[in-house]
């Protein structure tokens, strides 16, 4: 029953998630000079970017839970907590120089940003349902130097994306999991 409400809250809070992302997005767009790019063809460019057919289905990236849903905009240069869950019946692995990439979009293309933390070591999730094992905290702190953004007045919205590789046992399977989670840096 626990892991019921658990699910049915994280399901809650990602729908919401997504409505308040896009409700956003959908705004920035329409008021910044990306007006002219759909949506529809962020999501097409991101997927040329990221080419996994299993993008937020063995993982979920989240802002961490006790962010409060209207505080998904962050001050530059704030370190942005998220969690990582496992979502499937398998060990899923990340190392460590490629865990988490972050992406802005500018000038109609996805571009990567800079993380000012860095990770060591391999991260392994467990098997959902592994109590404390199938989460794991991160924080990301995008970096806009470099970025005509980065002098910007809007909010920026950053893709936070993280990818990992399915295990079988302590077997590398070759397959790639991935998920994302959009926020928004306010200069």
């Amino acid at each position: 029953m626990l892991k019921f409400k658990k699910a049915h809250l994280t399901l809650k809070y990602s729908i919401r998630l997504f409505a308040l992302f896009s409700v956003c997005l959908s705004i920035l767009l329409s008021c910044s000079k990306l007006s002219d790019v759909k949506t529809s063809d962020l999501e097409k460019q991101f997927s040329t970017i990221v080419p996994l057919a299993d993008m937020n289905k063995s993982l979920e990236i989240a802002v961490a839970r006790d962010v409060a849903i209207s505080e998904q905009s962050f001050q530059l240069g704030s370190a942005i907590p998220v969690e990582v869950f496992n979502k499937s019946p398998h060990f899923v692995s990340f190392e460590s120089n490629s865990q988490i990439k972050l992406l802005i979009y500018e000038n109609n293309q996805w571009v990567d940003v800079k993380n000012d933390i860095t990770y060591s070591g391999t991260m392994l999730l467990s098997p959902q349902g592994t109590l404390l094992l199938d989460l794991q905290y991160n924080w990301v702190q995008p970096n806009f130097d470099g970025t005509s953004l980065s002098s910007s007045s809007t909010k920026i919205p950053v893709r936070i994306v993280v990818i990992g590789e399915i295990m079988e046992g302590d077997t590398r399977t070759g397959k790639n999991v991935g998920a994302y989670v959009d926020v928004f840096v306010k200069p």
